[in-house]
């Protein structure tokens, strides 16, 4: 009985060191439209961890990623960067990211 016990605990327990998860967003401008083609990278420290683009629906999606804090940067041209702390410790999707327009750029 023990053993069977010691054997599931440790099935479970490499079953979660070795977990995949998915995070999801999605990328509007004010009015609720949404942006395609906006750059969304993770980043740990100052290293590259995996990039995305976003879709014709503003939609951006990250598979197999491991469990980690993370930094979320996200980058257009006419927008103001977005940057956000995330901690990936299971599948989900993360809050719609409205971008402001960056009058700095408009102006040149």
């Amino acid at each position: 009985m023990n053993r069977a016990i010691l054997i599931f605990l440790l099935a479970t327990l490499t079953l979660n060191a070795s977990a995949q998860y998915t995070v999801r967003g999605i990328v509007k401008e004010k009015g609720n439209k949404p942006l395609a083609d906006v750059t969304v990278m993770l980043l740990s420290k100052d290293s590259l961890i995996s990039g995305a683009v976003t879709d014709k629906n503003g939609v951006f999606k990250f598979e197999n990623m491991k469990a980690q804090s993370c930094r979320l940067f996200i980058s257009s041209l006419r927008y103001k960067e977005v940057r956000q702390n995330i901690k990936i410790d299971r599948t989900f999707s993360l809050p719609a990211f409205i971008l402001e327009e960056d009058a700095k750029v408009l102006s040149e």
